[in-house]
């Protein structure tokens, strides 16, 4: 491989001023073996990129040399020169040795080198100041671009803005020309399209406006007169105008400090029309204060002193307009209680105005006359002022106090027959309340008793019928006697459980059953009823605890067994798969508490509030033989010996029937709540 030149060939001097042109102009020189991809010269200008010169001659040195995102273009540029054997420039970043960048255009050629073989001679001129100004430039000419925009649409803006302005508008600088108008000044003044372009004097729009017949021409010229004369002592001026089509306009004219002034014009015909209808409004309101059968007067709020009263007035007082007048009702001793009037008048500089008080007022004479009294603040002429009106009722009570006593008399009729009336129909309710309650029990029991004694008749035939059977066979043992015989005992048995609860049911309803307290023994009336359906529940196990409790309470030891057996009924019923039934009893604040728990179906939150209605049965009882008198009926058992019944259950998870008999018996025949938890 040959050896890089140091310098490109040729004549000594020439190359001498070669360089000097070089160093001046910021340029590198440079040779390119294309096919190897290395420099075979630069030039002492290289150090204008921070890389020894050593590093130029290295293998691959291109490629650090040139930016990464130009290297490709860089490449292209030169090896279209050496394939089309052309020059060629392009421009690109070349890698600063500091880590920076510098732009840099390359201007390449294919020549011979010195041994007649095609090298690339070009060179690489800095541009970084050109790119630079250039990129100041672009951001100059966008931001431009951007203020131009923001002030086209600004100005956009503002002649949208005073386009829109319910306003006239416009503005002359201080050769008297216009600036700008609004479509608002236009239409107000009629102009046509030329005489609001800018620089239209205003002599050809006052012309103009005169010709046009929008305005009479002395009086408008008499008014621009004013405006110019304010204008050159720069004060501001604001003028009313009318106009030859019956409106008016206000218009406001401001001096500006470049000599000119600037004019805003509002349409306030309306204004005008309703300022006299207001003054004709006045007028009328007067004739009605005058002519008004309510009395009325005006006073100074801060006087207290007579304005104006009405001929009402007069007549209701008993005093002339001229005795009224510049007095106080205090001084002409309208108002009898001093207090009542403070409480007036306070409340109306409260509230700012007081509807329907009733008073009584005192006449010129020294008689009482009544009236209901109102009052408000008004403003007249600037000033608050009270108005006060008073109608006079003194007929109309008179009137009211001889109904009222008509009215109380017949009242007193009214209510003495209402009285009769209403025990009437409350014996006509209660017996239709008897008669509506004994249909609806009536048919219920009918319904009951059609399934519940069906169901123990049913098994007494079958069983009678089998031992018919058996017994024409002679195969009937004595072992199969005794089993059907107390099937048909135990049918009995509950038909006259059902029946004696019914029966019970009824005589306490109808208040024919009372309880006979005495001693009881609890303890054994616990144990004997136990035992009892123990024998008759013969798949359960009952299991009793005894903690404590007296041997002998007051109580009904007959009614007690019945409400223990009902419970341990429920209890076997409701349970037909939870074997175990656990009957507890203790003492607690006076009471004896016996409860009864089992592990059956429970019964659901939404009906726990039900638990002792009759003839109620819980959703989970469906399909299990009941009255639903049981709990009912024992309630009202433990009612009459003061005592209670609580439930404690959740569906699924079994039940707790808790009752509490007082141990020195009943206080009273007062009742006793179920308590459900």
């Amino acid at each position: 491989m040959k050896k890089p030149q140091t310098s490109p060939s040729g004549d000594g001097h020439s190359i001498e001023n070669y360089k000097q042109l070089l160093e001046a102009l910021n340029v590198v020189p440079w040779e390119f073996d294309w096919p190897l991809r290395r420099f075979l010269y630069v030039g002492p200008q290289a150090s204008l990129f921070g890389y020894p010169i050593d590093d130029w001659y290295a293998e691959g040195f291109m490629q650090r040399l040139v930016h990464p995102d130009d290297f490709d273009d860089a490449v292209k540029n030169c090896e279209m020169s050496w394939e089309n054997r052309k020059d060629y420039e392009c421009e690109f970043r070349i890698v600063h040795s500091n880590g920076g960048f510098c732009w840099v255009r390359k201007i390449v050629s294919v020549s011979d080198g010195p041994d007649e073989q095609a090298i690339l001679r070009g060179v690489f001129v800095d541009i970084s100041a050109q790119k630079q100004a250039e990129e100041i430039l672009i951001a100059q000419n966008n931001e431009l671009r951007r203020r131009g925009t923001e002030i086209s649409a600004k100005s956009d803006q503002f002649n949208a803005a005073i386009d829109n302005m319910s306003q006239g508008l416009s503005m002359f600088d201080g050769d008297k020309r216009l600036i700008v108008c609004n479509a608002r000044y236009a239409s107000m003044f009629q102009l046509s399209p030329e005489l609001t372009k800018p620089g239209t004097s205003i002599n050809e729009i006052v012309n103009y406006r005169i010709a046009k017949g929008v305005v009479e021409s002395a009086p408008h010229k008499k008014y621009i007169e004013q405006c110019m004369a304010a204008i050159g002592r720069q004060e501001s001026l604001t003028s009313i105008q009318e106009l030859q089509n019956g409106r008016f306009l206000e218009t406001t004219q401001m001096p500006m400090t470049s000599g000119g002034w600037l004019c805003i014009y509002d349409d306030i015909t309306e204004r005008k029309h309703a300022e006299k209808a207001l003054h004709e409004s006045q007028e009328a309101l007067s004739i009605a204060f005058r002519l008004s059968p309510v009395s009325m007067s005006i006073s100074s709020l801060k006087t207290g002193r007579h304005i104006e009263v009405n001929d009402a007035w007069s007549t209701m007082l008993g005093y002339s307009r001229q005795e009224g007048l510049a007095k106080t009702s205090l001084k002409l001793g309208i108002w009898p209680d001093k207090t009542r009037r403070k409480r007036f008048i306070r409340q109306i500089l409260d509230d700012g105005a007081v509807r329907g008080i009733e008073v009584s007022l005192r006449t010129k004479k020294g008689c009482m006359v009544d009236g209901v009294l109102s009052g408000e603040l008004v403003e007249i002429n600037g000033a608050q002022r009270l108005l006060i009106a008073c109608h006079d009722i003194t007929n109309r009570k008179k009137t009211e106090h001889e109904l009222i006593a008509h009215r109380d008399h017949l009242q007193d009729m009214v209510d003495k027959a209402t009285v009769e009336l209403k025990v009437k129909a409350a014996e006509l309710e209660k017996a239709l309340s008897k008669e509506r309650e004994l249909n609806e029990l009536q048919r219920q029991f009918v319904s009951m008793a059609s399934h519940e004694f069906r169901t123990p008749l049913a098994i007494i035939d079958s069983t009678a019928q089998r031992l018919i059977r058996l017994t024409g066979k002679n195969s009937l043992s004595p072992e199969d006697a005794l089993e059907r015989f107390g099937k048909i005992r135990d049918s009995v048995q509950r038909m006259t459980r059902l029946m004696e609860s019914v029966l019970t049911a009824a005589k306490m309803e109808e208040g024919k059953i009372n309880v006979e307290i005495g001693p009881c023994q609890i303890g054994k009336v616990i144990e004997d009823v136990c035992s009892r359906q123990q024998e008759i529940a013969k798949h359960h196990v009952i299991s009793y605890e005894l903690d404590d409790i007296p041997e002998i309470i007051l109580a009904d030891s007959r009614a007690l067994e019945q409400v223990l057996e009902n419970l341990l009924s429920n209890a076997e019923k409701y349970a037909p798969d939870a074997p175990d039934i656990e009957v507890k009893a203790y003492t607690e604040f006076g009471d004896v508490v016996i409860s009864v728990y089992d592990e059956g179906v429970g019964i659901d939150d939404d009906e726990m509030h039900r638990i002792g209605e009759r003839f109620f049965r819980a959703r989970t009882s469906a399909g299990t033989p009941g009255t639903g008198i049981g709990l009912n009926l024992s309630m009202k058992l433990l009612e009459l010996h003061g005592g209670s019944l609580r439930v404690e259950s959740r569906k699924f998870l079994g039940s707790t029937f808790s009752i509490r008999v007082p141990i020195a018996g009943p206080k009273s025949s007062g009742q006793s709540k179920i308590k459900v938890a």
